[in-house]
């Protein structure tokens, strides 16, 4: 996934924002689902993780513009680094496509 290099890389000293403390929170909320033992504790984890998150729909959207720009900002830093770790994160097509309707999406959304 590519994601996971970018989030290998990404350090605290480095400026990448909200982003940054809300992705490393989904992770280690992502592994604790991989580590529960069974279904009721995964329903406590998710429950706890629903109470954490915006109700209404204006705070939804903004959480969600929030994700994305803090995404296309942490692919686009990592990418412009002279060699990055997995190369093949910045060359894949797909995933280009897939930060460049990000980009479009956040524009369009701004505007």
């Amino acid at each position: 996934m590519a994601a996971r290099p970018m989030a290998a890389w990404r350090q605290p000293s480095r400026s990448h924002g909200a982003l940054a403390d809300t992705a490393r929170l989904l992770a280690a909320h992502r592994q604790k689902l991989r580590k529960a033992e069974d279904a009721e504790t995964r329903k406590k984890l998710v429950q706890e993780r629903s109470a954490t998150m915006p109700k209404d729909d204006a705070g939804r959207k903004k959480l969600a513009l929030q994700s994305r720009e803090g995404y296309l900002k942490m692919y686009r830093a990592y990418c412009a680094q002279p060699a990055p770790a997995n190369p093949a994160v910045c060359s894949n097509e797909s995933l280009k496509k897939v930060y460049d309707n990000m980009a479009k999406s956040i524009q369009t959304t701004k505007a």
